[in-house]
């Protein structure tokens, strides 16, 4: 069965979604590729746009009172940064402490975002608040004086964004939100994209940047665009 109308068959027979019949498709070229064939250049669906999932008045409070509940000055600042300054995981785990610029009662994050834009976000007071606790709390971590990573391991080296991700969904999980359950939080939107298999041009085993695994499906500004400012208080 040819890839076409594998497609249609998919399609019109089995009455797949377009992300599910992209998905085999994708299955296909990689096989192909694997056989040192080629890809098969099967033209997949286009996807329809989706509304990102904002989250609810009431789950950012949850989202707001988990973060404070956290005993870890490093996660209460990773995980306020996407809420207050909209960056993505990428993003947060590419700061380094120079980006950070607090004075007496303000504050700038300068963010290196994709196409190497960069943009000076004000910084929230709550987040102000967090990123001083860290930056207090950092020098005692291992590889601070030598990691100029805004954010650090456990073996003092810049934070991997799998890591950011399961630190800021774990704070998700404490809510017990079923919205924050499902969304993980770092994930509130998907965007149409590639599947993970089967792309045209194979990735050598030395070009790919795991962090980016964990960026290109999550959102975060779906977050930063829905909250009206919630502050601790609420």
């Amino acid at each position: 069965m040819g890839c076409a109308r594998l497609r249609t068959h998919l399609q019109a027979v089995l009455k797949r979604r377009p992300a599910t019949i992209n998905n085999a498709l994708a299955a296909i070229d990689d096989l192909y590729i694997r056989r040192h064939l080629g890809a098969a250049s099967a033209a997949w669906l286009e996807l329809p746009p989706t509304a990102p999932r904002a989250l609810s008045q009431k789950d950012q409070l949850r989202y707001l009172r988990a973060v404070q509940a956290s005993l870890s000055p490093r996660d209460q600042a990773l995980a306020l940064t996407p809420f207050y300054a909209g960056a993505r995981i990428s993003e947060i785990v590419g700061l380094d402490v120079d980006d950070v610029h607090l004075c007496a009662r303000k504050g700038t994050l300068r963010i290196y975002g994709k196409g190497e834009r960069v943009r000076d976000i004000p910084i929230h007071s709550q987040l102000r608040t967090a990123l001083t606790g860290w930056l207090d709390e950092r020098p005692g971590w291992p590889g601070a004086q030598i990691t100029p990573a805004l954010f650090l391991n456990q073996r003092g080296q810049r934070l991997s964004a799998k890591g950011a991700h399961d630190a800021i969904t774990s704070l998700a999980a404490a809510t017990r939100s079923s919205t924050l359950a499902t969304t993980g939080l770092g994930c509130p939107s998907r965007r149409p994209r590639q599947p993970a298999v089967g792309r045209s041009r194979p990735r050598s085993a030395g070009t790919a940047n795991p962090q980016n695994r964990y960026a290109r499906s999550c959102s975060w500004r779906s977050i930063a665009s829905s909250q009206s400012r919630v502050t601790s208080s609420s």
